[in-house]
């Protein structure tokens, strides 16, 4: 470059980064860390979110942490180490990130459907359908969360609230993955013959 541009540096580490020449992102990262004219938390939470796009999750994080000691308020990269901790397997970091979003915006749909599928992940079935039945609040037309929404009861054995709630998503919008779920709600309550209904409904 002819002259020092953060923008194209970040852009550049990332092409490095998605070519796998990890040493040479690594060199223009330590020359963006020496930049003066941008502000810290700035620069750390933009590297944070260019090797998250990379798949680099361990630096990200690492980047991302750093960026809150500067602004513990950013949103955009708290919910970046909220998705770099569930892509690691750390789910109870990345229910804690998340739940920091919502201490900010209790009204975000995508937060807490997220945290829904957390608590999910982790079989925390009744915090799961707390955090989707708060989604459904903010947006009741999402069918993809009414279906984890039944899957959840399903898992927590209230089979009879499950069952109602696939049928609901099924008169809405019939899917493979809804009644495959509705068939093995019925196989656990074995009630095979209304099992074979859906099957029969799902074969039409």
């Amino acid at each position: 470059f002819s002259e020092f541009d953060f923008d194209l540096y970040l852009f550049k580490i990332e092409c490095l980064l998605q070519l796998d020449f990890y040493e040479l992102a690594f060199e223009l990262t330590g020359r963006i860390l020496r930049d003066e004219d941008q502000p810290e938390g700035i620069i750390l939470s933009e590297l944070g979110s260019v090797y998250i796009e990379a798949d680099y999750f361990d630096e990200a994080i690492l980047y991302l942490e750093e960026s809150l000691e500067y602004e513990p308020d950013n949103l955009d990269a708290i919910g970046d180490l909220a998705y770099a901790c569930e892509m690691k397997g750390n789910f109870e970091k990345a229910i804690f990130y998340t739940n920091k979003i919502l201490d900010a915006d209790p009204y975000s749909f995508d937060a807490w459907l997220n945290l829904g599928k957390l608590y999910s992940i982790t079989s925390q079935f009744e915090k799961a359908i707390d955090a989707l039945d708060f989604a459904l609040s903010i947006n009741d037309s999402d069918i993809s969360v009414l279906n984890l929404k039944a899957h959840c009861l399903s898992l927590s054995g209230q089979s009879a609230e499950a069952i109602r709630i696939f049928e609901e998503c099924l008169e809405q919008k019939p899917d493979s993955l809804t009644y495959s779920s509705l068939v093995d709600t019925y196989m656990a309550l074995d009630e095979k013959s209304e099992a074979i209904r859906v099957l029969e409904e799902w074969a039409k």
